[in-house]
This record gives structure tokens, sequence and C-alpha cells, in this order.
């Protein structure tokens, strides 16, 4: 089973241009399983509000 840094893979998806975590975790070739999902819960809830604070917008 491999071994990820999913502090460094957050990051990444977090600063980069990906519509979704899933699509992230594609082209990454990381599977799509539970353990992923639990590892990278909550990372689009954090994009969003990147992304509004880097558009200015509050809500």
């Amino acid at each position: 089973m491999a071994k990820y840094n999913w502090k460094e893979l957050e990051t990444e998806y977090l600063l980069g241009d990906y519509k979704s975590v899933s699509m992230f975790l594609r082209i990454k070739e990381i599977p799509n399983n539970r353990n992923t999902q639990k590892k990278t819960k909550g990372w689009k809830i954090k994009k969003t509000t990147i992304e509004r604070k880097k558009s200015g917008r509050n809500n």
C-alpha cells in the first residue's frame, strides 16, 4: 500500500487549479477509496473559502 504525504497533497490541491478533489486524485493516480475520502474530508470547503477570499467575496 502506497504512503502519501497528505498535508503536502492538500496544499497542492488547495493552491492548484483543480475543479474537484476527485479530479485531483485521478491526476495524481491515487485511488479514491474510503481511506482517501477520510484523508481528503474538508478539502473542498477549504478550497472554496480560499477562492472566495482571493476574489474578495465574503459569502
